[in-house]
C-alpha cells in the first residue's frame, strides 16, 4: 500500500520520485491510473475542473470564477473561461503532436504493434510536458535507451521547454512576437530559461566529454545533444538519457 500511495502522491504533484520499477512494478492498468494522475496533476486539478464544467455547459457561478482566477494568474475575472478552454486547449494539442511523433518515432525504431507504439507514445509525451519525469520504457533506465536517438531526445526536450514555460508565457509569445513587448513575466521566463539551459549544457558538455561511464563513448554531436537534453530535464523535467550518478 505504501508504494501505490507514493507513487501516486508523486505522479498526482509530476515529482516523478519512484520507489518501484515503473514499466515492470505496475501493471498495464496501474500505468494507466498513474497516466492519468500525472495528466491530471500537470495540467492543474482546477483547470481540469474549469474545463469540465464548460463542456458540460455548467454555468460558472462568480465564487468558482474567483477560485479558477487564482491559479491560473490573471487578474480579469471576464476571462477566466476563456483561459481555462484555450490553455486547455492548447495542453491538449501539444501532447497529441508530441505524442504522435513518438509513437511514428517508437513504431519504426522497434517494429511494435502499433497499440504498444501508441501507448508508450502518448504516456511519454504527457510525462515530458508535464514536467513528471515517469517512463514506462522496458529495459531502460529513464531514457538512457535513447541515448544517440536525436528525435526522441528532441521532442522529449521541446515537450519538457514547453510545459516549464507555463501558458501566459507562451500566449505572450504566440500573441506579440516582439521581445520589446513582451510582459515583464515573459522576458523574466524567457531569459532566465535560456540562460540556465544555455550554461547548463555548455557545463556538462564540457566536464562530461571524456567521461567514460556518461558522455564519453558518444560521438560530438550526441554529446552536445545529451549534454543539453540533461540541462533540460534537470531544471524540471527529471528524465536522462546517462546515468545521473555517474556525471
Amino acid at each position: 500500500f505504501m508504494t501505490a500511495l507514493f507513487t501516486a502522491a508523486s505522479a498526482v504533484t509530476v515529482t516523478g520520485l519512484v520507489v518501484a520499477d515503473t514499466p515492470v512494478y505496475w501493471s498495464p492498468l496501474g500505468q494507466a491510473i498513474i497516466w492519468v494522475l500525472i495528466l491530471a496533476g500537470g495540467m492543474g486539478w482546477m483547470t481540469v475542473a474549469g474545463f469540465t464544467l464548460i463542456i458540460l455547459g455548467q454555468r460558472i457561478t462568480l465564487p468558482q470564477r474567483l477560485a479558477l482566477r487564482e491559479p491560473l494568474g490573471i487578474t480579469q475575472i471576464g476571462s477566466v473561461l476563456t483561459t481555462v478552454r484555450n490553455m486547455t486547449l492548447t495542453f491538449m494539442f501539444l501532447q497529441i503532436v508530441g505524442g504522435v511523433t513518438l509513437t511514428l518515432r517508437f513504431q519504426s525504431s522497434f517494429q511494435w504493434a502499433w497499440p504498444k507504439a501508441l501507448w508508450q507514445g502518448f504516456f511519454h509525451a504527457v510525462s515530458g510536458f508535464t514536467n513528471a519525469g515517469f517512463t514506462i520504457m522496458p529495459d531502460s533506465a529513464s531514457l538512457s535507451r535513447f541515448s544517440g536517438d536525436t528525435v526522441v531526445l528532441a521532442v522529449m526536450g521541446i515537450l519538457v521547454m514547453l510545459g516549464g514555460l507555463s501558458y501566459p508565457v507562451m500566449a505572450d509569445l504566440i500573441q506579440t512576437r516582439r521581445f520589446g513587448r513582451y510582459s515583464l513575466d515573459t522576458k523574466i521566463v524567457l531569459t532566465g530559461s535560456l540562460a540556465l539551459w544555455l550554461l547548463g549544457a555548455l557545463v556538462i558538455f564540457a566536464f562530461e566529454y571524456a567521461e567514460s561511464s556518461t558522455l564519453g563513448p558518444m560521438g560530438a554531436a550526441d554529446k552536445l545533444l545529451n549534454a543539453a537534453f540533461h540541462s533540460i530535464s534537470a531544471r524540471s523535467g527529471g528524465f536522462s538519457s546517462v546515468p545521473t550518478g555517474a556525471l
